[in-house]
Parts: C-alpha cells; structure tokens; sequence
C-alpha cells in the first residue's frame, strides 16, 4: 500500500505482532521513555499497562504531517482489543512547545482531546477513552 504509514519501518500489523513476544513488549511497555519513528515524526513517549487500562504518554513529536498522530491512535487501539484493554488514557504535550503546531492542536480538538493541566505532566491535550 502506497500511502501506508511505516513505525521504525514495519506497518501496523507487523508491530502488534511483534508486540506478542513478551521481551519485546515489556520493553516498549515498561513506563520508560522510548523514541521511535512513525512515518517522518520522531515520537518521545511512555507506555504503561495498569489492570485494564493503558496510558499513552505522547511526550514530544517531530515532523509529521501525513497522518501519524490517526495512524497511531488506529494502531494502539488495535492493541488494546488485542489485549482486552478497556480503557486508555491519552496525554499528548502539544500546549506548551517553542514552535506549537497548530493543526496537530485543531486535530486533537477534533478528535475530543480536551486542554487540561495534569499534576505531574503540566498543561496537556488529554483524552480517557473506553474500547470496545
């Protein structure tokens, strides 16, 4: 597919996959910063597993443009009905930057993120979903 989008250089299926060797998924999964690649964005982020919930702590994000921020969000809810993860809480860090961007901003809107101030994570697009 043409205009599919590439993390660390494999598609969304090959990941979940990769995500089912324990190894490797408790080393994304750990609570501990990662950087990764999603199609031309560099993504700092934090990933955790509480009982049936997830957090999803996107922390910076570079480049972009073409659909990451969908194709991710696609993708980590496909691991969590994979998983049986009900619910999943969203802290993106897109208020406060030196050069902010604005779409990604109206697109978070979009998508019901609201702007909230988080203890321990400070001014954040922030979003609790239930998966079904």
């Amino acid at each position: 597919m043409a205009n599919e989008i590439l993390i660390e250089g494999n598609n969304a299926n090959q990941l979940l996959e990769m995500l089912d060797e324990p190894s490797f998924k408790n080393e994304i999964i750990s609570g501990k910063p990662i950087v990764f690649k999603i199609g031309n964005a560099q993504i700092l982020a934090q990933f955790e597993e509480n009982d049936n919930s997830a957090v999803i702590d996107l922390v910076h994000i570079d480049g972009g443009g073409e659909g990451v921020l969908l194709a991710f969000i696609n993708l980590a809810k496909s691991y969590c009905r994979t998983n049986n993860i009900h619910k999943t809480y969203w802290y993106i860090h897109a208020r406060n930057c030196a050069n902010p961007n604005q779409k990604l901003q109206r697109i978070l809107e979009l998508k019901n993120f609201k702007k909230r101030f988080i203890q321990g994570r400070g001014d954040v697009f922030f979003k609790e979903e239930i998966i079904s």
